[in-house]
């Protein structure tokens, strides 16, 4: 078995998303900064 064979998507954004928070970087989950989620980045869609 490769290592091409396990790795996926998944795996990838994982270890991107650790690497970063090692670099000090906060890790935010997407709907909770949506226009309408618990800590809004922006007012509304057109704001992107």
């Amino acid at each position: 078995m490769s290592l091409f064979e396990n790795f996926t998507e998944d795996f990838l954004e994982e270890a991107a998303i650790e690497i970063l928070q090692e670099l000090g970087y906060e890790y935010v989950f997407a709907p909770d900064i949506s226009c309408d989620g618990e800590y809004p980045e922006r007012k509304d869609v057109s704001a992107i």
